[in-house]
């Protein structure tokens, strides 16, 4: 005769196998570290003092990088990104260097020109120069897609 215990574990249900997630929890936040610690946040500082034009076929630039900054502000002041008053001369060499760094990168280099919406153009044409001169021909014209001013 069958006992009553071994009676009541050949009749009872199987259980359902279960999956323990702690390793796959734990392989979730080393990867989200992983790619927080890697990755690089580019970051383009704005001068506020310059007003970019309006141009209604204006959209988002994909790559950022490879850019080389400048603002033109509507004095015919030429800013770094940093916000330090430069020459036709710091532009050109700022470019010079740029393209080759980029070059060993492997980085397309383009001037990301953020000109004043009441700047005369032959200010920006002279920094427009200077970085052709050092090699520099693919320009980027900073412009917003939508009226942010009160004209």
């Amino acid at each position: 005769m069958v006992s009553k215990r071994l009676r009541a574990l050949v009749t009872a249900e199987p259980e359902s196998p279960k999956m323990d997630m702690s390793p796959m929890i734990d392989m979730v936040f080393l990867l989200l570290i992983f790619f927080m610690v890697t990755s690089r946040l580019i970051v383009i500082r704005q001068d506020k003092s310059v007003e970019p034009a309006v141009a209604l076929q204006a959209k988002p630039l994909a790559e950022a990088r490879g850019r080389i900054v400048i603002n033109v502000l509507q004095n015919g002041a030429i800013k770094d990104v940093n916000g330090k008053v430069i020459t036709l001369t710091d532009v050109e060499n700022m470019c010079r260097m740029q393209k080759e760094a980029n070059t060993r990168a492997g980085v397309a280099t383009r001037l990301h020109l953020r000109a004043d919406r009441r700047v005369e153009m032959r200010e920006v044409k002279k920094v427009v120069t200077a970085a052709a001169n050092a090699g520099v021909a693919d320009v980027v014209f900073a412009t917003y897609k939508v009226n942010k001013y009160n004209d």
